[in-house]
């Protein structure tokens, strides 16, 4: 069996092709018909349906890893797809949810709760293979490393040579909104946060999510630097001292490293209302603090990294 990698965008291919064998390009004649006569399909997410690929592989057994371990509502349980008879029949005609041979998810949890999100033959418990970089000692690997931001990681790595400490602000996407905008202005105050991140050897990471177009306002200078929101950031998580985020799965992935985490969470209410239904309680499943102002957010890093205070570790005895 050969695998193939997919594309849509030739740069793309092109910038795939240097690490991997076998990339091709969609649309075009050849990749139709090597999808025509694929026996498996691969994904991690709902967007491979897009542009009438689903029904080049019709006949390919379909298996879905997911890419999240999450609090959110998806697929065919999210409020976007359940309360529009127009989008489901819409939805229903392009195969935008097809039928999963497989479906894995990381927990017993993940399948009670999400299970009913897919339309699938097989759930199969198994761990998320992204995490996988987050222990295995093989991070020379071109392979391992294709798609990370080089010159942010390159520049990680030195700060923390050199005895700073690394908060990383990846938080989930959001709409392009005004009252969105207004909401994070009003919240994230940059300037009122920078003289505490330097007098205290602290870098602040923006890790945006690909899909995010808001404006955070970052600055780039000895507090503040940018990780590319397209790349791959999960390589250079081993060296961060503190993940700041909202309802974005990369928690659960940060837990796994047993690194401490706040919640900036200024627009719960909004969010909730508006966008993604959570599944779970979230003061429940969140083990850091919730923080909906700079001032806070300032409090609580200074707690974990200037006085090395941490009041969501547990204990269990051996």
């Amino acid at each position: 069996m050969i695998p193939y990698f997919i594309a849509e965008d030739q740069a793309l291919v092109e910038d795939l092709s240097s690490a991997f064998d076998n990339v091709i390009f969609y649309p075009s004649y050849k990749t139709m018909w090597k999808m025509l006569r694929s026996q498996t399909v691969v994904v991690d997410g709902n967007e491979w349906t897009n542009n009438f690929k689903v029904f080049f592989l019709m006949n390919a057994k379909k298996v879905q890893l997911w890419h999240g371990n999450g609090m959110k509502t998806i697929g065919l349980e999210n409020a976007y797809y359940l309360n529009s008879p127009v989008r489901r029949m819409k939805f229903k005609l392009l195969q935008s949810y097809p039928i999963y041979d497989i479906v894995t998810l990381p927990s017993k949890l993940q399948i009670e709760k999400r299970g009913d999100a897919f339309n699938k033959k097989e759930v199969m418990l198994n761990g998320q293979p992204r995490n996988d970089v987050l222990f295995n000692q093989f991070h020379d690997s071109d392979q391992v490393n294709y798609g990370i931001d080089e010159e942010a990681v390159n520049k990680i790595s030195k700060l923390k040579r050199k005895g700073y400490k690394l908060v990383l602000y990846s938080p989930t996407w959001k709409l392009k909104t005004e009252a969105a905008q207004h909401k994070l202005t009003k919240s994230l105050n940059l300037e009122k946060m920078e003289p505490f991140l330097k007098k205290n050897k602290i870098v602040f990471i923006f890790k945006l999510h690909p899909k995010d177009v808001l404006n955070y306002g970052q600055l780039n200078n000895e507090a503040f630097m940018t990780y590319h929101k397209d790349k791959d950031v999960y390589p250079a998580m081993k060296h961060i001292d503190v993940m700041i985020t909202d309802y974005s799965s990369i928690y659960l992935d940060s837990i796994l490293l047993d690194r401490p985490m706040i919640f900036f969470s200024y627009d719960q209410d909004e969010y909730i209302k508006n966008e993604r239904a959570l599944q779970y309680d979230y003061d429940q499943i969140t083990p850091g603090k919730k923080c909906k102002s700079t001032n806070e957010l300032i409090d609580e890093l200074e707690t974990l990294l200037v006085w090395n205070e941490d009041a969501y570790i547990t204990f269990i005895p051996v």
